[in-house]
């Protein structure tokens, strides 16, 4: 049995006290959430870099790195992951109801 954690956050260590980073590693991860978190974390005005880089194709890991100025790059990741979930919501309504005015105008054909 493996004693590695599914998820982990590594602190970086920074010269300038109002820099901050951290490496995240996710086990079972891979290009669709990376991309997905990157892109969420790049719209944060006080993340000054983010990247996930997966070390081999037939291993399931990603590290997810965060570089941040003047807040803690945690805060910068769950406020994406807030995002994430809230346009996941969004589009599973909108999804649901284009399917529901589509059977309705199917209804009507016949």
């Amino acid at each position: 049995m493996s004693s590695e954690k599914d998820f982990e956050i590594i602190p970086l260590d920074s010269a300038d006290p109002r820099h901050y980073g951290i490496t995240c590693f996710f086990k079972n991860e891979g290009h669709t959430f990376g991309n997905v978190l990157v892109h969420y974390l790049e719209k944060n005005s006080h993340v000054g870099h983010s990247g996930y880089s997966i070390p081999h194709p037939s291993e399931s890991k990603m590290f997810l790195r965060i570089q941040t100025v003047d807040t803690l790059p945690e805060k910068a990741f769950q406020t994406a992951l807030v995002q994430i979930q809230n346009s996941s919501h969004q589009f599973i309504q909108s999804f649901d109801k284009a399917i529901q005015d589509f059977m309705g105008r199917q209804m009507d054909l016949e």
